[in-house]
C-alpha cells in the first residue's frame, strides 16, 4: 500500500501541502502498480473527486492539486507517465514547459532521454517516433538547446545516460562533439562519466585523446599544441582521464 507519514497537526499539512502532494505524486508515479493509501490522500487532498489506482491519483494531484509546477515536479511526472505512455513523451514534455513558461532542468531532460533510448519493440535498434521524427534526434536537440546553451546545468549521470543513448544508436558525430563541448561549458566530468564517453567513441578516437593528454603531461611547461579534434587546453588535460587498458 502506497502512504507517506502525514503529520497528525492538520495547520502543519495545511502549511506543508504543497511538498507533501508533490512528495505523494512522486511516490504514487513510481508505484504504479501497488494499492493506494485512501488516509493518505484524504488527509492530503480532502476534496479530491474520486479514487482509483495510484497512477490515476498520480495524476489527479498532477493536474489539480499543485500550488506551481516547478521543473523537477514536470520532470518527475514525465518519469512516471515514461512506464505508461512513453509514446506520448515529447507531447507532454512541450505542453507542460510551454503552459508553465519553464526551462527543462535536467530531471526533465533525463526523462526525454530515457524515453529515447528505451525501445518499442523487442528490436533493440528500434525506437520511438515523436512528432514524425526519431525520438532521439528530439532528445539530442533538446539537450544540445538547453545545456550547450548554459540554460541547464546536467550532472555526471545525465550526461552518461545522454552518452549511452548516443552510443545505441550510433551517432559518433555527436559523441565525437562532447570533449569540446564540455571544455566550452567549463564542465569537469567525473571519472566515471569520461570513461563512459571515451568507451563510446571509436577505439581509435579513444585512444588518440589519451595519448595527447599524456604527451601533454609529459612536456611540462607546455599547454600542448592544437589539433583538431583531439583535447589539449590545460584544463582538460587535468581531468581524471583513465588509462587505454580501463577501456
Amino acid at each position: 500500500m502506497v502512504s507517506i507519514m502525514v503529520a497528525a497537526e492538520p495547520t502543519l499539512v495545511e502549511r506543508h501541502s504543497g511538498i507533501l502532494i508533490e512528495k505523494y505524486m512522486t511516490v504514487l508515479y513510481a508505484n504504479q502498480h501497488v494499492p493506494v493509501d485512501t488516509e493518505t490522500v484524504r488527509a492530503l487532498v480532502p476534496e479530491i473527486k474520486r479514487q482509483g489506482d495510484s497512477l490515476a491519483i498520480a495524476r489527479q494531484l498532477y493536474g489539480g492539486h499543485l500550488k506551481r509546477k516547478t521543473p523537477s515536479v514536470i520532470g518527475r511526472m514525465l518519469h512516471g507517465e515514461l512506464q505508461v505512455q512513453p509514446q506520448n513523451i515529447y507531447k507532454l514534455y512541450t505542453n507542460e514547459l510551454r503552459q508553465n513558461n519553464i526551462t527543462p532542468d535536467e530531471t526533465c531532460l533525463a526523462a526525454l532521454i530515457k524515453g529515447a533510448t528505451d525501445s518499442p519493440t523487442n528490436n533493440p535498434g528500434a525506437c520511438h517516433i515523436w512528432d514524425d521524427m526519431y525520438a532521439p534526434q528530439i532528445a539530442i536537440h533538446e539537450f544540445k538547446s538547453h545545456v550547450a546553451a548554459n540554460k541547464t546545468v546536467a550532472s555526471g549521470a545525465v550526461w552518461e545516460k545522454y552518452i549511452e543513448m548516443l552510443a545505441k544508436y550510433e551517432y559518433v558525430s555527436e559523441l565525437s562533439e562532447i570533449i569540446r563541448w564540455w571544455e566550452s561549458t567549463q564542465f569537469v566530468p567525473q571519472y566515471s562519466t569520461l570513461l563512459a564517453l571515451l568507451r563510446a567513441l571509436p577505439i581509435e578516437f579513444a585512444t588518440r585523446h589519451i595519448a595527447h593528454v599524456e604527451k601533454v603531461k609529459r612536456d611540462s611547461g607546455t599547454n600542448g599544441s592544437k589539433v583538431a579534434g583531439v583535447a589539449s587546453t590545460a584544463s582538460v588535460v587535468d581531468w581524471p582521464w583513465p588509462q587505454v587498458s580501463d577501456l
